[in-house]
């Protein structure tokens, strides 16, 4: 006698309807940045826009149906962010709508997971790595001075009022430390890389899996396309490096900040936000250590 199956729950079926949009959508060759519906899959229509978790902020549905159906596992991990952590969420929103910022961050994965994909015996594994924000003062400015000086008490500085951008610390390859990964990130990492075996770089094409990461949690999950062509850019980038005695500089992770120093939101304002207390003590902790980003 055959087992008796189990019941599908909610959970299951919801999950089965997002894999099944998701892989339906025509040939990506690149990342889809476009907001999807987290319950369901789906993406907006053309100036269509999804609402988003009233808590958290952090997903996107396409209607109340869909949000009510994922409320069950939605809650679980579902709260209200603090003033930094809501204003990190923001910023990753528009993020994903800058081009040349994406790209910049794709390049600077593969410059961290360039020996990863050197070693590896063939590319179809799911790599991961965690890109590390935090809110920083210009750096020409008062504040960006007083924070990097050891000769100021930093406690002297945790109730200052400062206000500062969003910055890339750095991105560390996290692939063998076992992260949580959800069910329907795995949806969209395996989309991308059916989708990159589809336009002709099978052999040629790494997927990672990058989460953004905020004061030592993470935020949010997005897969990355990382091309031999990169990894062949990359390696010359470091030869140079070497050459110069700066091995420790990673350019594209530069570049990549350069360009969120000029984000800006939907009315074109210029992305600012108060520094929390652990975005002084990291910038501490950097300059302590002089790690140069």
């Amino acid at each position: 006698m055959q087992p008796r199956q189990a019941d599908a729950t909610p959970e299951d079926d919801s999950l089965a309807a997002f894999s099944m949009n998701v892989k339906s959508r025509p040939l990506e060759p690149e990342p889809n940045r476009k907001k999807v519906c987290y319950s369901c899959g789906r993406l907006p229509e053309e100036k269509q826009e999804f609402s988003k978790c009233a808590r958290c902020r952090g997903v996107f549905y396409c209607s109340r149906e869909c949000q009510k159906k994922d409320w069950a596992d939605h809650k679980k991990f579902c709260e209200e962010p603090d003033k930094q952590r809501a204003f990190i969420v923001k910023c990753i929103g528009r993020m994903n709508l800058n081009a040349d910022l994406m790209r910049a961050i794709g390049l600077a994965l593969g410059e961290e997971l360039l020996p990863a994909f050197t070693a590896a015996s063939d590319n179809r594994k799911m790599w991961v790595a965690c890109a590390n924000l935090y809110i920083s003062p210009d750096e020409e400015g008062e504040d960006f001075k007083l924070l990097t000086s050891p000769d100021i008490p930093l406690k002297a500085l945790l109730d200052k009022p400062m206000q500062g951008r969003v910055k890339l610390v750095g991105i560390n390859d996290v692939t063998d430390m076992n992260i949580p990964i959800g069910d329907r990130i795995r949806v969209l990492w395996q989309k991308l890389r059916d989708d990159m075996d589809r336009s002709g770089y099978r052999d040629t094409a790494y997927v990672a899996l990058l989460q953004f990461g905020y004061n030592k949690s993470g935020v949010f999950f997005m897969p990355f396309s990382v091309y031999a062509d990169d990894l062949a850019r990359i390696r010359k980038d470091q030869e140079i490096g070497k050459q110069n005695n700066d091995t420790t500089f990673k350019p594209f992770l530069f570049i990549a900040n350069r360009v969120l120093g000029s984000l800006e939101d939907s009315k074109g304002r210029p992305m600012r936000c108060a520094l929390g207390e652990h975005d002084k003590i990291l910038l501490r902790e950097w300059s302590i250590n002089r790690v140069r980003v």
